[in-house]
């Protein structure tokens, strides 16, 4: 892949059920060593984050090409703390509000839901 940057791709597993797919590199900061992954999703790097060493389940080098069909898609495959700081244009449209309810819900259906 010509669009992605040199470096050392990974698929990488943390705890608490997280996957990342990106460029990582091994940094030191406040004190530990950690890993900085810069993630890739929809086609473009993400923020680098950063994990400690003990929270890492499993690193899985692969090649630029690996990691280019491997990475997520859709912002629910993220953890919750990068897709906070997603950038607005990668955030899907929001979906318009209905103004009646079609579930049971105990509300009477012709009444307006603000």
């Amino acid at each position: 892949m010509d669009i992605l940057p040199e470096g050392e791709y990974a698929i990488v597993e943390l705890m608490g059920h997280q996957s990342f797919v990106g460029l990582i590199t091994e940094v030191e900061r406040f004190g530990t060593k950690m890993i900085a992954i810069k993630p890739l999703f929809k086609g473009a790097f993400l923020d680098e984050v950063f994990r400690g060493g003990s929270a890492i389940y499993g690193v899985t080098p692969c090649s630029r090409e690996v990691a280019w069909t491997r990475m997520p898609k859709n912002e629910w495959s993220l953890p919750e703390s990068v897709r906070a700081v997603l950038p607005p244009a990668m955030l899907p449209a929001p979906e318009p509000r209905r103004m009646f309810d079609d579930a049971a819900d105990g509300h009477d259906d012709d009444e307006p839901r603000f």
